[in-house]
């Protein structure tokens, strides 16, 4: 049975949809979110610009953000930089298939 909440933007799955679609992520290095966005039942919503500070402890600051505001939060959504992903992916790939000759 699919889950029927959203896994990716949608625009992240138009620009790749056969492979996005069924994709779960459960762990990604935080060298690869643009940023975080907080979605509050009440409609207010916090971006959080990982950016900004690389060396943070972005998990710990989730957890404790959940912690605090879990009765409020509707959503938390991590906006992902696929072109830097695509980039990394390309290159080692590059690199094992010229090791391999």
């Amino acid at each position: 049975m699919r889950s029927k909440k959203k896994k990716f933007e949608d625009d992240t799955i138009e620009s790749w949809p056969d492979v996005l679609k069924d994709i779960r992520i459960e762990s990604i290095p935080t060298e690869y979110i643009e940023h975080i966005k907080i979605l509050f039942i009440d409609g207010r919503e916090w971006i959080i610009d990982t950016n900004d500070n690389a060396d943070a402890d972005y998990n710990t600051a989730i957890e404790d953000l959940y912690a605090e505001y879990s009765e409020s939060i509707k959503t938390i959504n991590f906006n992902i930089n696929i072109q830097k992903i695509k980039r990394d992916i390309e290159k080692r790939t590059n690199i094992f298939l010229k090791k391999r000759k």
